[in-house]
C-alpha cells in the first residue's frame, strides 16, 4: 500500500504518524513544494525581525514519523484520480493507493490594483518571511492587509526593523478571531502606543 500525502506541514506529518500506527509496512509519502524541512508556521513572522531563527521553527515542528520518506522541492502539478496518480513537475508520474491533500491554505489577495506590483508580498512560508525581511530594508512604511495574528506579528516584526507600519483590517475590529469588542479596543491602544498605526 502507497499512501501518498501532498503537504509537509503539521496536518502531513500528523497524518503521516497516524498511518504509521496503523500500516507499519505500507510506504508512506511525503511531498513538499517547499526546500524546508517540516517547520513550525506560526513562528514564521519572527523571521522578518529575527527574533526567532531558523532552528527555533525547526525545534518546535511536528517532525517527521520514522520510516516516512519526505521529498522536498516536489512540486505536484496534476492529480488523476481515476489513474491514481500524481503529475509532478518535471514531467516524473507517481502512483498512490490512498492519497491525502495536507495543503493548508492559501493567503487572499484582494482584487486592488496593484497588488501584484513589486514590493507585494503574502505570508506564508518561510521564504516569504525571509523575502519580505530583504525587502524591509531601507524602507521606512509597510501597510499590512489583514489584522489578524498574523498580520498583527508582522506588523510587530517590521515595527522591530524600524519601518512605520500601518495595518488595514476588513472587518470592525483587529484580530476579530480570537478578540472581542472590548478586548480589540484594549490591544488597539496597545499597538498605537507601540507605533502601529
Amino acid at each position: 500500500m502507497r499512501y501518498l500525502i501532498i503537504g509537509n506541514s503539521a496536518a502531513g506529518n500528523a497524518a503521516a504518524a497516524a498511518i504509521r500506527r496503523f500500516d507499519r509496512t505500507g510506504e508512506v509519502l511525503l511531498l513538499s513544494a517547499e526546500p524546508h524541512p517540516s517547520y513550525y508556521r506560526p513562528l514564521i513572522p519572527h523571521l522578518i525581525d529575527g527574533t526567532k531563527g531558523e532552528d527555533a521553527l525547526l525545534r518546535d515542528a511536528l517532525h517527521t514519523p520514522p520510516n516516512v520518506t519526505v521529498r522536498l522541492n516536489c512540486r505536484v502539478e496534476a492529480i488523476d484520480p481515476a489513474a491514481q496518480t500524481v503529475a509532478l513537475t518535471g514531467g516524473e508520474t507517481l502512483s498512490y493507493d490512498r492519497l491525502l491533500l495536507a495543503t493548508g491554505s492559501t493567503p487572499i489577495k484582494p482584487d486592488i490594483p496593484g497588488l501584484d506590483g513589486p514590493g507585494v508580498f503574502t505570508l506564508r512560508t518561510w521564504d516569504d518571511a525571509l523575502a519580505i525581511r530583504r525587502a524591509a530594508e531601507g524602507k521606512r512604511h509597510a501597510v499590512i492587509l489583514g489584522g489578524g495574528r498574523v498580520g498583527m506579528k508582522s506588523a510587530f516584526a517590521l515595527r522591530a526593523l524600524g519601518l512605520e507600519v500601518t495595518v488595514v483590517e476588513l472587518l470592525e475590529r483587529i484580530v476579530p478571531q480570537q478578540l472581542d469588542d472590548e478586548g480589540a479596543a484594549i490591544f488597539a491602544r496597545f499597538i498605537e502606543r507601540a507605533g502601529i498605526r
